[in-house]
């Protein structure tokens, strides 16, 4: 179970999940979250002030295991509802996108108590309403870092940047994003060194 802060150069939110750990290092998962966009598009059309709900399920798969090093294949994929909330003349505009990401994730322990993360992440969001249109693509570096605060949670924080390109006429823009949360692994066998 996690709870996370999330911050970009668009906007902030908060995000939780809720993963299940199978017996072999597999996870599954479904993640909520919502965001405050200070520049968005709703409907292909530019917004000041939008705010996003998002529900995406999870599933994270280790390549390699060792103890030094674990590879793992990270999909998401949901839907993500925007809603203009910014000028009163643009009020009231939404649209819903079918939201997933891809990632290949690598993390490494330092020492007994930190778990380092880094990685590539390709995110693809199609609008299917009002329009249909490649609405974000995305194509970041992660770098993260977690530290044990004990044998039952881990306090994380990541930083993504890349690039990103969307609706026809959309430039290509600079994409920074960083999130800090915690995690408290429930159940038997849990441990702080779970990958996030």
């Amino acid at each position: 179970m996690g709870a996370a802060l999330r911050v970009s150069n668009e906007g902030g939110g908060l995000g939780v999940d809720a993963r299940l750990r199978l017996p072999r290092g597999s996870q599954l998962g479904v993640v909520v979250a919502s965001d405050y966009l200070e520049t968005a598009h709703v409907g292909g059309l530019v917004t000041h002030g939008a705010a996003t709900a998002e529900v995406r399920l999870l599933a994270l798969v280790p390549l390699v295991r060792s103890p030094r090093l674990e590879l793992d294949l990270r999909l998401s994929s949901g839907f993500r509802f925007l809603r203009d909330v910014g000028t009163p003349v643009t009020n009231g505009r939404d649209a819903t996108r079918s939201s997933t990401e891809l990632a290949l994730l690598a993390h490494v322990p330092l020492g007994e108590r930190l778990l380092l993360r880094v990685g590539a992440v390709i995110v693809i969001e199609l609008e299917i309403r009002p329009t249909t249109a490649l609405a974000d693509q995305m194509q970041l570096l992660t770098l993260g870092l977690g530290a044990a605060l004990g044998p039952r949670a881990l306090l994380y924080g990541t930083v993504d940047a890349g690039g990103s390109y969307g609706f026809d006429g959309d430039n290509g823009k600079v994409v920074v994003r960083a999130e800090l949360g915690l995690r408290i692994p429930l159940g038997d066998g849990a441990s702080a060194r779970t990958p996030f």
